[in-house]
């Protein structure tokens, strides 16, 4: 398709990332050359290709998905700034399975976005799994003296992962993160919840829409 063989071009990505408004956060972060990204549930790597695009910064990639750390390999394979992991990144460390949408088979670019390390949502079929590795971020967290930016889009995990984030907020520049539970997710998300919760906690520690960006 034409439109897959122009994002090989890197003015065309530029552009798409300026133009289109579902790149609004990751625009104008003042990252630079030597700052540390820390991308969590990076799925085929679009936006880590986003952050080298833009900042030329230093990047790691976390994603357990097979299909996705494939795609996600594949694009960095010659790039040593960015670093790539086929882990999920939770409180804890374990192995665990990663399950897959319903409609996964027929499109696993398109739909690997939606693989789960929790049973929570409707939209995964619980009988098609794979295994994995999950490790807690708080290794991240002390491999690293300062980390500029962590980006997380993890399926709901990101619950599990947040409460450690605040706790060591000084060693973090800012958090963008997409929140799964809010009303662009539907009001009966198994997540509702969770989300009003920390959406509350952000609110009273005065985190939110400055260390934390809320993203869709």
């Amino acid at each position: 398709m034409i439109k897959d063989f122009l994002k090989k071009f890197k003015f065309y990505r530029l552009l798409n990332y300026f133009i289109n408004k579902k790149y609004k956060n990751f625009i104008n972060l003042n990252l630079k050359k030597n700052s540390i990204v820390i991308d969590v549930g990076a799925n085929i790597g679009i936006i880590s290709q986003l952050f080298y695009d833009i900042y030329n910064c230093k990047i790691e990639s976390y994603e357990p998905d097979k299909y996705a750390f494939f795609e996600l390999k594949k694009r960095f394979k010659k790039n040593k700034k960015v670093k790539v992991y086929n882990v999920g990144l939770s409180n804890k460390n374990y192995d665990g399975k990663i399950f897959y949408p319903k409609n996964y088979l027929s499109n696993k670019k398109k739909y690997a976005v939606g693989s789960s390390s929790l049973k929570k949502s409707k939209e995964l079929n619980l009988r098609l799994f794979d295994y994995i590795r999950i490790r807690s971020i708080k290794n991240l967290i002390n491999k690293h003296k300062y980390i500029d930016l962590i980006k997380l889009d993890c399926e709901g995990e990101e619950y599990n992962i947040l409460p450690i984030l605040i706790k060591n907020k000084k060693k973090i520049g800012k958090v963008i993160c997409e929140l799964h539970g809010n009303s662009y997710h539907t009001n009966n998300s198994p997540f509702k919840k969770k989300y009003i919760q920390t959406i509350k906690v952000l609110k009273e520690k005065n985190l939110l829409n400055s260390w934390f960006i809320l993203h869709f």
